[in-house]
């Protein structure tokens, strides 16, 4: 990019939810506790959001996602095909594994059909590479490898990729707890400085940090297959 304003400008557009790649269709397991009863209340879904980031997401999601960045800067293929194989064989809950997929699929495809004011050839070449080995690519691992291809500033591209998820967690709760939009934004807005420690606490985790679960997500996310009615692919 070439300012720092082409890169806040790219990093809203990518992470509006808006954006067409169908990440306003998942609830992540939300939408399982709240059937349940789980998640009654704006408090409910404060603490269930705060759960999730500082969890699942971090040791995932975040994680692959800083790790895909650091494979781009230095051009490693080998690197991110693993990091791609890996997500794919600790992602245990299906919906979650094929939303993941899903979303990764829909960012090339359209970032693809965008012309970018930067050199998209290590993303193209890994698309297809990993196309014949039909590897499929996670979103958290295109966003990572994306943002780095984009010269975007690490901790500002993870920020804003953990407030997009936030966003989404907030948005279904709205709609489906259901809370008023008003709660919605507070909870946003009081979940930023848990945005910024998690930002920071990424980078201090090792390989055999990587995937570490949490029970209630996951089964959470394999019981929502089950559901009599949904509103969410996930």
């Amino acid at each position: 990019m070439k300012n720092f304003i082409d890169s806040v400008l790219f990093l809203h557009q990518i992470n509006d939810s808006q954006f067409p790649i169908g990440g306003y269709s998942h609830s992540y397991g939300l939408e399982t506790y709240i059937q349940e009863g789980f998640i009654k209340n704006e408090e409910d879904t404060k603490r269930y959001l705060a759960n999730y980031l500082k969890g699942s997401f971090l040791y995932t999601e975040l994680f692959s996602a800083y790790l895909a960045f650091e494979f781009a800067l230095g051009l490693d293929y080998q690197g991110v095909w693993d990091l791609c194989l890996k997500l794919r064989a600790i992602k245990s809950q299906k919906e979650l594994r094929e939303a993941s997929e899903k979303l990764g699929s829909r960012l090339v495809k359209t970032l693809m059909q965008i012309d970018l004011n930067f050199d998209v050839r290590f993303f193209k070449e890994l698309n297809e590479s990993l196309s014949k080995k039909q590897i499929p690519i996670c979103h958290s691992v295109a966003y990572g490898v994306i943002c780095a291809l984009a010269g975007v500033d690490r901790d500002y591209a993870l920020s804003s990729f953990c407030f997009n998820t936030a966003s989404t967690i907030a948005i279904n709760a709205v709609k489906t707890v259901p809370i008023s939009q008003m709660a919605g934004q507070r909870i946003l807005f009081d979940i930023k400085n848990l945005i910024k420690d998690i930002v920071d606490d990424v980078k201090t985790l090792n390989k055999d940090d990587f995937g570490v679960s949490f029970a209630g997500v996951e089964i959470s996310s394999m019981r929502h297959e089950y559901l009599y009615s949904r509103l969410y692919m996930s």
